[in-house]
């Protein structure tokens, strides 16, 4: 858990900060009103990293038929919730919606995988999220306020995103870990690696 929320954690800063950028590249301006469903769906992304590999824990131990009443209640409440909130939010009633539906009811797995394998709640996760809060509250504060200074966006997104990196590596010490998560990293993107796997394979 520590390694897999060490790289989600700031790769989806690195999509919530620079949202309007790739919404423009990729579809351009008229697209811009996405980013608010954007946001909800990285949100939902980072919780779906923190939370769903206890449900892969009841696969692996061949427990998965206790996701069946979970399946069934989630489905009643994914359409209550799009009833309710699409018409109101829209796209982003409608991600809120798959948010939810990741964190309702994830303590019921965490509980399982508790009580099947003596694997409880891993409370690094607190520490990820925390730190994930951090990133955003002082990106958002740093380019308002460089905004509302008269300062050009890009300049603005750089040095919001730049103070909340800091920010982050200073109170949790998350980003640099102790060399471990770094260099499991950068194994993960090494292309010697890479070809090394794909060769194996063929």
């Amino acid at each position: 858990m520590d390694r897999l929320l060490f790289i989600v954690v700031p790769a989806a800063f690195a999509l919530w900060a620079l949202r309007e950028p790739i919404i423009t590249v990729l579809y351009g301006e008229a697209f811009l009103p996405a980013a608010v469903p954007l946001m909800v769906f990285i949100l939902a992304a980072l919780a779906q990293a923190a939370f769903n590999p206890y449900q892969f824990i009841l696969y692996a131990i061949d427990q998965h038929g206790r996701l069946v009443p979970v399946v069934l209640l989630r489905l009643v409440v994914y359409l209550a919730a799009m009833v309710a909130l699409v018409p109101v939010w829209g796209g982003t009633g409608a991600a809120a919606v798959r948010l939810l539906l990741v964190v309702f009811p994830c303590w019921v797995f965490m509980r399982w995988t508790r009580e099947l394998t003596g694997i409880g709640f891993q409370r690094v996760t607190v520490a990820y999220l925390a730190g994930f809060g951090i990133l955003l509250g002082v990106n958002e504060a740093t380019r308002a306020a460089l905004l509302a200074g008269g300062g050009p966006g890009p300049a603005a997104l750089a040095g919001g995103m730049a103070t909340a990196l800091g920010a982050y590596a200073g109170s949790s010490g998350s980003l640099t870990g102790d060399g471990n998560n770094l260099r499991y990293a950068r194994e993960l993107v090494n292309p010697r690696r890479f070809w090394a796997f794909l060769k194996a394979d063929s």
